[in-house]
């Protein structure tokens, strides 16, 4: 029982090396030309005509601006459209819920005012609204006037803000998600090239692919 279970152990290990040593990943320059390429969680696997590399998103955006300009160009755009996604997410979150709570309290600040200028029955400023002078009660009715304008405007901003970060992060993130299936099916496809070729018979044209 004992040594069945030392070489059942001994026969996983074997069988462990033998895999690792199958899917070891080779340096990224090493790999030769790339004909496929998989995306694991975070990284990209490159595979080649001298086996396979591991690469992380920084060199993955190295090797497509090196070896494919269309794709990295959709891969580019998509990127910016998913960071700006996530600036606009980022100011949105953040001030949204000072600016509401801020217009909030203006609004119910300057009403109160307007209510109490309306109630009082006579110039006793101090007793109807907590304010010594008619002077001070009017500034006070404009500063939360103007402050419940400028906090409902940047609410506003905050608001829009949120919203455009959401097509921006579905789409820019879905594209820079897939952009390796695209370099697949570039180089999947067949290249034809239109070529004068000369004969004994004469010149034609000869269409390769």
């Amino acid at each position: 029982m004992k040594r069945t279970f030392i070489l059942s152990l001994l026969l996983l290990a074997c069988g462990l090396v033998l895999h690792a040593q199958q899917v070891r990943s080779i340096p990224a320059e090493e790999v030769g030309s790339v004909s496929h390429i998989d995306k694991v969680g975070y990284h990209y696997v490159l595979t080649g005509e001298n086996g396979k590399a591991t690469v992380d998103q920084k060199a993955y955006n190295q090797f497509l601006k090196n070896n494919s300009p269309e794709v990295w160009a959709i891969h580019r755009k998509a990127n910016a459209e998913w960071y700006t996604g996530w600036a606009l997410l980022i100011v949105g979150v953040a001030l949204m819920p000072p600016c509401v709570i801020l217009a909030a309290d203006n609004s119910s600040g300057y009403h109160w005012n307007l209510r109490n200028a309306a109630n009082m029955k006579n110039d006793d400023y101090l007793w109807w609204t907590g304010y010594n002078t008619k002077e001070e009660f009017d500034a006070a009715t404009q500063r939360y006037k103007n402050q419940c304008i400028v906090s409902s405007i940047f609410s506003a901003v905050a608001g829009a803000a949120f919203v455009a970060s959401v097509p921006l992060l579905v789409i820019g993130g879905k594209q820079r998600s897939h952009t390796h299936e695209l370099y697949n099916q570039s180089v999947a496809q067949p290249q034809v090239s239109l070529n004068i070729q000369s004969s004994t018979n004469g010149i034609g044209l000869a269409l390769n692919f």
